[in-house]
């Protein structure tokens, strides 16, 4: 072995020793690394249970859009597990839900002659099948059940609803007794995201996403709505957004739900103590989108 062969093979301080022997390699050495983690963000909410907060802290009935929610004739006493295995029982109420029409003049489900005009409406059901519905007289002239579904499809005229939020849902039904999870299950149907929004809302976590950051994420032929124009924009929120406010101050019937994304649309209060939960908008919906699309070719046309 040539000496320049014998020196790649040699390790430093390893004389005496014939040059060909692997000296201890020292330990690895690593310095501690120092992360920047982000803050914590704050848990969103439950929607369950921040309706069930809001439902006890908030005196009935309770409305949200065209529904009214009143509590039901009878409060069920569920049997739970606590943390340990300790049964314990505790109150768990029951709510009805129904056309804020059918529910007028109502203080409480228990009345007699409110039950009597809630035994001719149509009771829902939140699927097929399901045991949470409203048990009617046994009667030839009992209406049907009908999946909730398929109800909120048509108007009373029975044209399609292609916007929950519009103030034509169909009175003379009736859904219940549910649990307060079960309500929110209801209403996610109803008014899609409504609840989860109301209650980042409370939270002050719901983001909102201003029309020009909507109309920027717009691709193909929806890429015209950049176009829109403050002046197309208020026209448009006049036309399809029953929450925004008109010339003369009074509300449009468009739609329920308040854009808080349009510019100049106040936040509405917190509902805690109010007993109403506010429809929210927090971005354009594709509906608007389409129909702003169609505004601006018109008047490129």
């Amino acid at each position: 072995m040539s000496d320049m062969s014998a020196d790649m093979f040699s390790q430093p301080g390893a004389e005496g020793t014939g040059g060909t022997h692997e000296a201890p390699e020292a330990p690895w050495t690593l310095e501690p690394l120092t992360l920047n983690p982000s803050p914590a963000r704050p848990s969103p909410p439950c929607p369950s249970d921040h309706l069930r907060a809001w439902l006890a802290a908030a005196p009935g009935p309770w409305r949200i859009g065209q529904v009214a929610m009143v509590r039901a004739e009878e409060s069920a006493r569920t049997a739970r597990t606590e943390a340990g295995g300790a049964d314990g029982v505790a109150d768990e109420s029951r709510y009805l839900l129904l056309h804020e029409d059918d529910a007028a003049g109502e203080a409480d489900a228990a009345t007699d002659s409110a039950a009597r005009a809630r035994a001719a409406l149509v009771p829902l059901l939140l699927e097929s099948g399901a045991s949470t519905v409203l048990s009617a007289p046994a009667s030839a002239s009992t209406p049907a059940p009908v999946l909730l579904r398929e109800w909120l499809r048509w108007d009373a005229a029975g044209a399609f609803r292609p916007l929950r939020g519009a103030p034509n849902l169909r009175p003379g039904w009736i859904l219940g007794p549910l649990s307060a999870m079960q309500v929110v299950e209801a209403l996610r149907l109803i008014y899609p995201g409504a609840v989860a929004d109301w209650a980042l809302h409370e939270a002050g976590a719901l983001r909102v996403t201003p029309y020009e950051e909507s109309a920027a994420r717009q691709t193909g032929r929806f890429s015209v709505v950049r176009k829109l124009g403050d002046e197309r924009l208020a026209d448009m929120l006049r036309e399809c957004c029953g929450g925004a406010p008109s010339a003369d101050g009074t509300p449009n019937s468009g739609c329920l739900r308040i854009p808080i994304w349009a510019p100049h649309t106040p936040r509405p209060p917190t509902a805690k103590s109010r007993p109403e939960i506010p429809l929210l908008c927090a971005e354009a919906c594709n509906y608007f989108i389409s129909k702003a699309r169609e505004k601006i070719l018109g008047r490129l046309d």
